[in-house]
């Protein structure tokens, strides 16, 4: 294996790693989809961890070490050694336990690698410890106490955090979107104590941010902190560098650390922002395509990041919704939390100038703040539909009653205008009603007239005839039924008498007074 495949595969084989079985086979699941030659290569790795693992192979030495002496059980101060809990070029970390009685208590005693006693290991050791005496903080892990042993091998004793890695604790606990920005503010809270301290970490990333069981957050390792008061006295690239090499973390690491450049706060600021990146996403700014350390540091040094929301909104791997179930959310619903605020806040922190950068963690932590709040972040254009958006989902429920209430006095209103329009259709019905009487009883006077005057010319049989088939008319549409049928035989025996039964009125009159007969 090269060691650009190696670069590409570690990362993956330390997540698989850090999963149950049941979790881990869901997770090759969904890698084998989007690249199935690294899932093939991560299965026989996997399956090897497992055969050694089986056999013991840890637990059972064929052949001793160069140098078998082990400090388990010595005592340093009041504390008794236990075990060896973490290694690392400069320095190993033991835990050990109080043993005087006083009181119980788990430490953790970090002592310098003899080999470097006397050189620039020493100095930066010391400068650790006077670092970490300055700093006092709920999320910073404790120095307890300093010594050097009779070997001269300095020590110092630092509080045990028995904790995981921020984004291991939080996809452990499927924390959502919200949860985690609180995590992270924590976070910010102990490096700004730092930063008030004239203190730059330089070295911010996941193994170094404990979360222990109860959801505290602990800072670490300050190992390669610099003083910024002491930066006008000393080069950038000082000898503790040149003798030891970059003591950073190349993913992690502002752009001016990959130049050599002066470190500042605004350092600090692009590896939080790369970290909160991280948390929120699942995924590096640089993605997923840096194959070798010059890609790495290229991608770091040129290469904008793409904003959280477009990350997810266009990862069409199955990963996607691993990684969005590991946030209690969907990719959709991801993409939409991370659109806006956060997308802003995340790039405003990445800026590859440290000028363009947020000016302090603690304005880093303010806007993360209001976004949570639902408030108008720093960040974005101040304009006024912003603002009212903001508004809105600050005070939703007032804003939701508003809304009934304006709906209510619509509603009342509405109703106000229906009834006065059913009150005039109903003055219109009676207006035609009254209209339609008046013409009835003008039709009505008509008619008498015109039968008193046939009775009084004496006219034919025929004229009273009709004069009565007008009554009888009139007389119906008055729903005067009676009258009306007694008019309508009149007009039938005098038209009968005088045309006969087969004229057209004498028949109407006759019809007419049957039917009201039949009807009552």
């Amino acid at each position: 294996m090269t060691s650009a495949q190696w670069l590409a595969l570690s990362p993956q084989l330390e997540n698989a790693l850090e999963l149950s079985p049941e979790e881990r086979s869901a997770w090759l699941d969904a890698l084998r989809l989007q690249n199935p030659a690294l899932a093939e290569q991560l299965e026989d790795l996997l399956l090897h961890s497992e055969e050694i693992a089986q056999e013991r192979f840890l637990e059972r030495r064929a052949v001793e070490l160069p140098n078998p002496a082990t400090l388990a059980g010595q005592s340093v101060g009041v504390y008794r050694l236990l075990s060896q809990i973490g290694r690392g070029g400069m320095s190993t970390v033991w835990l050990a336990e109080r043993q005087d009685g006083r009181f119980e208590r788990r430490v953790a005693i970090k002592f310098l690698n003899i080999a470097l006693i006397g050189s620039g290991g020493e100095k930066r050791f010391k400068r650790e410890g006077k670092i970490l005496g300055l700093l006092v903080h709920p999320n910073i892990a404790e120095l307890i106490d300093a010594g050097v042993l009779t070997t001269g091998q300095p020590y110092l004793v630092l509080e045990h955090i028995d904790g995981i890695d921020i984004d291991r604790y939080c996809d452990e606990h499927n924390l959502d979107i919200p949860s985690r920005i609180r995590k992270f503010i924590d976070v910010l809270r102990a490096v700004a104590k730092a930063h008030a301290n004239l203190i730059v970490h330089r070295d911010l990333k996941p193994s170094n941010v404990l979360v222990t069981n109860d959801g505290q957050v602990k800072l670490l390792d300050f190992g390669i902190a610099r003083l910024l008061e002491d930066e006008a006295h000393v080069d950038v690239r000082t000898q503790l560098t040149f003798e030891y090499g970059q003591a950073l973390t190349p993913q992690y690491a502002a752009p001016e650390q990959l130049n050599g450049e002066p470190v500042t706060a605004a350092s600090d600021v692009h590896s939080l922002g790369v970290l909160l990146y991280v948390l929120l996403t699942g995924r590096h700014p640089i993605g997923g395509s840096v194959q070798t350390p010059a890609d790495l540091v290229k991608a770091i040094l040129e290469v904008e990041s793409r904003r959280p929301a477009d990350v997810v909104a266009q990862s069409c791997d199955a990963l996607a919704g691993w990684y969005a179930a590991r946030r209690s959310s969907t990719p959709e619903k991801l993409c939409r939390m991370l659109r806006g605020d956060l997308d802003t806040i995340v790039a405003k922190a990445l800026k590859k100038d440290p000028s363009e950068r947020y000016v302090s963690v603690t304005a880093l932590a303010d806007d993360l703040q209001r976004h949570l709040r639902n408030e108008p972040i720093s960040a974005r254009p101040d304009t006024v539909g912003y603002r009212a958006a903001k508004f809105m989902r600050r005070n939703a429920t007032v804003v939701t009653l508003a809304a009934i209430a304006v709906a209510a006095s619509s509603a009342g209103l509405v109703g106000t205008a229906l009834q006065v329009k059913s009150v005039r259709a109903e003055r219109d019905l009676a207006v035609r009603q009254l209209h339609q009487a008046q013409q009835a009883a003008a039709d009505a006077d008509r008619a008498l007239t015109l039968f008193r005057k046939a009775i009084d010319d004496g006219s034919s049989s025929s004229r009273i005839g009709r004069a009565y088939l007008a009554q009888g008319r009139v007389l119906q549409q008055e729903g005067r039924l009676n009258q009306a049928r007694e008019a309508y035989s009149l007009a039938a025996k005098h038209l009968d008498d005088t045309l006969g039964p087969n004229d057209p009125d004498s028949r109407m009159a006759r019809q007419s007074a049957e039917l009201i007969r039949a009807s009552q």
